[in-house]
């Protein structure tokens, strides 16, 4: 019986492909997930700005 490798093992002459998959697939990742990921923070840290504002007027 031939030992299959483990999930997530590549033979030597397969892991340099299973590295650039992985670079290609997690590359536009990257720079994106930053600007989407700020965008709602960014909202919500506007809105709390605003009801800080709201409220300190009315003090």
């Amino acid at each position: 019986m031939i030992p299959r490798p483990a999930v997530g093992e590549f033979a030597k002459e397969e892991l340099p492909k299973a590295i650039a998959v992985w670079t290609a697939a997690t590359a536009p990742g990257m720079p994106v997930g930053p600007v989407v990921g700020g965008w709602p923070m960014g909202e919500m840290l506007q809105r709390d700005r605003e009801d800080l504002l709201l409220r300190t007027r009315t003090i």
